[in-house]
């Protein structure tokens, strides 16, 4: 994550020199919890909460129970909490206040401790957690969506004692409560930021509104680099809506994930909406079909979940676009509805490669759930309907190749990816997925420019892979120049075609009409065809890869850079004031 979308950190003070005084500039807010010094006598601490601090580091590293703090305006102890009970505990910390210098010096330390140590910290036990609190926001801020469980562990590991994690979630109530403030005013600065990005990048889709108090609605960004991605990527984008967490529990986030030719992610547009509900993904849609050309052109599809909203409106906004769903969440269902015996047949049946395949699966559907084979594929001469479209979810029945965007992983992926981002006010989680989009296009770039060879890295490796595999299958026997049976190592049969109508060559095993680069199999029959042709009549197998995987293609996908918005440095715009947040922010991980 670029400085733009990471949250601020105090840098580094150089370590404290008991020996120097304080000059009159020093104090509170330049000192750091690793700049403090041991508790020894004579030590200078520039005042009093630095030395409460490093008295009950001290504690805490020996294993002990937490100190009673009684202090005057001129004088500061510190004592065990068993002082007056057996075991007599004679730990001791006296301080002075010197008023010329406004510092805290130590006058008088006993360091032993000879009570009984204690070895949990729990808030609810009445411990003393204060001293937990520096510790807590140094993770937090390193991994902002920490939970309880984990800081929790690193706490136990960093103190040496061991901390419960019903303590952490107190302590990250109250370090999210001390950011509170700057999330309010997160609203007003992801307006400007939109109104930042219209102007450095005209072709950007820019989109946001408020409701009749002005409080902050929704909104949509797609860069016009992100846009370029979408069109010169694979055919099948995702689709997806996640729940902002923590502070900014006000506001679903949908995204628009692209895939390139080596199968890299990108998310391409940002929309946030209060619900994912018809109205929110209409909108969402909407602007991502006029922020591009990618849906002017055939052939294209969108991949996304079952959620009604979502196949509602991408058939009233996408006209033309051919609808997906994704075979994980499909098969999830079937199984809730019908039984966890139905999830095999039915994952053969969707990654069938050929409509005889896809019925012999589908058969053995129809004995463990007949319920299950009618919701899907229905009953014609009973006049029952599918309830799914099989062009939706077989394989076999897509109008057109899906390069191999066969479930939502892409768009699963990104919303893992953005994890973290999803706990940070608003404007840090938009501007921090435009960041991270901007960073991979440039990377993307450079590599796509150093790669020599007529095919991206992706299609390489896998004819490499096939080519391997072909070389160790048996010569076939009967066949033709266009048709003919290979038989593999396991001695498994697959009919290939060289000269497939509609695929221009297919096989049975479903990989060529499905992701359009050879398999091992049309290899085989293909070297074996051409045996006796002369040299320079020989098909190649990079001659049968489709032109999606060039490495011009893969070039021309991140040809065009990606504008830069910095979050420290946007224009100034009304107040916008911020929604009410969620009733909560579903359960901690």
């Amino acid at each position: 994550m670029t400085a733009a979308g990471a949250r601020a950190r105090p840098q580094e003070e150089p370590e404290y020199d008991s020996d120097e005084e304080i000059g009159e500039d020093e104090g509170l807010d330049f000192w750091t919890p690793s700049s403090l010094p041991p508790l020894a006598k004579g030590v200078v601490y520039p005042s009093y909460v630095a030395l409460r601090f490093a008295v009950q580091r001290d504690c805490t590293e020996k294993g002990a129970s937490m100190m009673v703090f009684k202090a005057d305006p001129c004088r500061a102890m510190y004592k065990c909490k068993r002082e007056d009970e057996p075991p007599y505990c004679k730990y001791w910390v006296s301080a002075v206040w010197n008023e010329e210098d406004e510092t805290v010096r130590v006058a008088r330390y006993k360091g032993d401790h000879t009570c009984k140590t204690l070895s949990c910290v729990n808030s609810t036990a009445g411990g003393d957690t204060a001293f937990l609190l520096p510790f807590a926001k140094e993770l937090w801020a390193q991994v902002p969506d920490i939970g309880g469980t984990k800081m929790a562990a690193a706490l136990t590991t960093k103190v040496g004692v061991t901390v419960e994690r019903h303590t952490c979630y107190r302590l990250i109530e109250q370090i999210e409560a001390e950011m509170r403030g700057g999330e309010i005013q997160s609203y007003t600065k992801l307006v400007a930021y939109l109104q930042a990005w219209k102007e450095v990048d005209p072709e950007a889709r820019v989109d946001w509104s408020v409701d009749a108090d002005g409080v902050f609605e929704r909104c949509f960004l797609m860069s016009s680099a992100g846009a370029h991605v979408l069109e010169h990527g694979r055919p099948v984008p995702g689709i997806d809506g996640t729940f902002t967490k923590g502070l900014s529990r006000r506001h679903v986030l949908l995204v628009a994930v692209a895939q390139d030719c080596n199968k890299n992610v990108l998310p391409v547009a940002f929309g946030v909406v209060k619900t994912e509900s018809g109205e929110s993904w209409g909108y969402f849609l909407y602007h991502l079909k006029r922020g591009t050309k990618f849906f002017d052109e055939g052939n294209r599809g969108i991949m996304s979940d079952g959620h009604q909203s979502i196949l509602t409106e991408v058939a009233a906004q996408l006209t033309g676009t051919q609808q997906y769903r994704c075979m994980v969440h499909l098969r999830k269902n079937m199984a809730d509805r019908f039984g966890k015996h139905t999830r095999k047949p039915f994952w053969g049946a969707a990654k069938a490669a050929t409509e005889r395949k896809f019925w012999r699966k589908m058969q053995h559907l129809l004995k463990v759930s007949p319920e299950c084979y009618l919701a899907l594929v229905g009953d014609e001469g009973r006049g029952i309907a599918p309830e799914i479209p099989m062009s939706h979810w077989a394989s076999w029945a897509a109008p057109f190749p899906r390069f191999g965007t066969h479930t939502n992983n892409i768009s699963e992926t990104m919303n893992a990816a953005m994890r973290a981002l999803r706990t940070r006010p608003i404007h840090l989680i938009v501007s921090g997925g435009m960041e991270w989009a901007a960073t991979k296009i440039y990377k993307r770039g450079v590599q796509a420019k150093k790669w020599e060879g007529p095919l991206c890295k992706w299609a390489t490796v896998d004819l490499e892979k096939s080519a391997k595999l072909a070389r160790s299958y048996p010569e076939p026997g009967n066949h033709t120049t266009t048709t003919g049976i290979v038989r593999d190592e396991k001695g498994w049969q697959w009919t290939v075609n060289l000269f497939d109508r509609t695929h221009g060559y297919s096989c049975s095993c479903g990989k060529p009409q499905d992701f359009k680069v050879p398999c091992s199999h049309v290899l085989k029959l293909m070297w074996v065809v051409d045996a006796d042709k002369p040299t320079e009549e020989r098909r190649t197998a990079e001659s049968l890869v489709h032109v999606m995987y060039t490495t011009d293609r893969w070039r021309e996908t991140y040809s065009k850079g990606m504008a830069m918005v910095s979050v420290d440095d946007l224009p100034h715009v009304p107040h916008v004031p911020a929604p009410a947040p969620a009733a909560n922010d579903g359960r901690r991980q």
